[in-house]
């Protein structure tokens, strides 16, 4: 499983890197659609939509994206395009900081159908649109990807190495506080490392140092929530395209929320 995990994200992370720094904005743009596509696809499949709900439910995330795409390249009205998008991630970033967290503490188990669709597919287009709209400035974006990174992989082996405490046992049993306080170790060294060369105000940095903090904790709540999600349904992964890691959507579950905090953060402080 060690060596498959590897294998996958030694040629999953330069091809990443690659099309982050090279592509043009519409290729990355038309393969963030291609993404969120499969994790759509998988999510349909995991939650044991009909066939032709997973038809609904895919499809309409892309064309949404396929038109939110095509108007904001539109120069007359992209303005007002990207003004909407931003509000309307804002809005969604702030119910979602409310309601994920009391999701996972309170273990909901929702019986409709569509609420948890709804729920989903807000979050999978404000992930595609913060993707999309980070790739303006690709530094940045490979900042916030190295972050999540540092804390996934920190997580991981200071849970392995040192993990006692269960973080939350009845949904994801291998996480434990120890992998959580290695996690915002980890990048807080990341961050101070990268912050400290740039020409930021003392209160400037400290800012940044606690917003990677919280990317840290979103992160985690990202990965809580589609855990608890699968475990409902009684799936361990949403999927088997990426050998060791499971489906696109057990890679990308943690930048679900992370990403669009970091869009907000982006739009705040300009």
């Amino acid at each position: 499983m060690t060596k498959d995990r590897f294998i996958t994200a030694a040629v999953a992370l330069p091809f990443l890197v690659v099309m982050i720094i090279y592509s043009s904005q519409i290729v990355w743009d038309l393969f963030i659609i291609f993404v969120v596509a499969l994790c759509s696809m998988e999510w349909s499949e995991l939650w044991g939509y009909s066939p032709r709900k997973k038809v609904y439910f895919t499809a309409s995330l892309v064309i949404t994206c396929l038109v939110v795409t095509g108007l904001s390249y539109v120069h007359e009205i992209g303005q007002v395009v990207d003004y909407m998008l931003e509000m309307i991630v804002l809005t969604s970033v702030m119910m979602h900081l409310a309601i994920v967290p009391l999701w996972i503490f309170l273990k909901w188990k929702c019986i409709a159908d569509w609420i948890v669709g709804c729920v989903v597919w807000i979050l999978f287009f404000c992930f595609w649109w913060s993707s999309v709209f980070l790739k303006v400035d690709p530094a940045f974006l490979m900042a916030i990807l190295g972050l999540v990174f540092i804390s996934d992989t920190t997580a991981y082996f200071c849970g392995k190495k040192f993990g006692r405490t269960p973080l939350a046992p009845t949904i994801s049993p291998k996480k434990t506080w120890e992998g959580v306080f290695g996690a915002l170790v980890g990048v807080f060294i990341y961050s101070f490392v990268i912050i400290s060369p740039l020409g930021f105000s003392g209160t400037e940095k400290t800012q940044l140092l606690l917003a990677a903090m919280i990317l840290v904790i979103l992160g985690i709540f990202g990965d809580l929530f589609f855990s608890l999600l699968k475990r409902q349904v009684g799936k361990k992964d949403s999927g088997k395209l990426l050998p060791g890691h499971g489906g696109i959507l057990d890679r990308v579950d943690s930048l679900i929320l992370t990403l669009p905090f970091a869009f907000i953060v982006v739009n705040i402080g300009n």
